[in-house]
């Protein structure tokens, strides 16, 4: 039996207790928060040595469907909630009839740690925004949301980035052809093809054999395409007749003007001064990875 060490646990468990409605503030939280992610980088890269039909003493790891009641009916809560879902190693999928119903699919501790964090962090957009005495679905509030929960994503996903460099440093490993980093990324990519042969009610590792044996048929047709090119016959080049040079150009002026027209809605609805406050606010919301930053007064706050 694979054995999961209960240090990993229950450290996780500490910090998940660590919320303001059990009386902590608002930057033990915070930091908490941050430090479940980077256990939770530790915890996944040892469960990827350990197959999904393998038994392991910890419920923690077992990979199961969580329907779960969530706040996230706006669109920039599920924007956070679906990053924040990615970056903890789970798949997340809102019901269709019901914004507020969420199923979540992952490693136990994995997807405690993404409704912990998602709780924290919506919280935390509502609680600094500064239009307190306006309707909820006024343009300023939802433009500093959508700011504000922009740029957490963005620090989410930075923390990610530099966490799987961190891990192919630590491996010593170069970066792949394409720019992807290894190791970390590969648990990554691991855990979501595992969720998703849950999801599917497929055998563990269905998805990636699957993926690998397109590759190598597409692989084989690419060649077979090539092959056949390099003896086919020249083809002579028709150049393009005046009459479809200009169908041609006003087909892409009129593309041009409905991406013009549907741009310029986004932008009627967003208040530009809100949303810059709110990216300014994200950018503010402490992710320290360090609790002691907590215990020192040394974490961001926005007031």
């Amino acid at each position: 039996m694979a054995e999961i060490p209960d240090s990993v646990r229950d450290r996780l468990h500490k910090f998940m207790a660590v919320t303001t409605e059990r009386g902590a503030t608002q930057n033990e939280a915070a930091t908490a928060a941050a430090k479940v992610q980077a256990i939770l980088t530790e915890f996944n890269l040892e469960m990827a040595q350990i197959s999904d039909s393998d038994p392991v003493a910890s419920p923690d790891a077992t990979r199961e469907k969580v329907v779960s009641v969530l706040s996230a009916s706006e669109d920039w809560q599920r924007r956070l909630l679906s990053a924040i879902t990615s970056n903890n190693f789970c798949y997340g999928q809102r019901d269709a009839n019901n914004p507020r119903i969420y199923t979540l699919i992952g490693r136990t501790i994995n997807i405690k740690a993404t409704i912990q964090v998602y709780l924290y962090l919506s919280k935390t957009v509502d609680r600094v925004c500064p239009f307190k005495d306006t309707p909820r679905n006024a343009k300023s509030i939802l433009s500093f949301k959508e700011g504000c929960s922009e740029m957490l994503r963005d620090r989410l996903n930075e923390q990610r980035y530099e966490a799987e460099a961190a891990s192919r440093a630590a491996h010593n490993e170069a970066p792949r052809g394409n720019g992807s980093d290894l190791v970390l990324s590969e648990v990554y990519s691991s855990e979501a093809d595992l969720n998703w042969d849950f999801y599917c009610g497929k055998s563990p590792g269905t998805t990636a054999r699957e993926r690998a044996e397109s590759r190598a048929r597409w692989a084989a047709e690419r060649v077979a395409r090539e092959e056949a090119a390099r003896n086919a016959p020249a083809v002579p080049v028709v150049p393009e007749t005046a009459a479809q040079k200009r169908a041609r150009e006003a087909n892409d002026r009129k593309w041009q003007r409905e991406y013009d027209r549907r741009r310029k809605q986004e932008e009627a609805k967003r208040d530009p001064r809100a949303y810059a406050m709110g990216q300014d606010a994200g950018s503010r919301i402490s992710l320290d990875r360090q609790i002691e930053g907590a215990k020192n007064g040394k974490v961001a706050q926005i007031a």
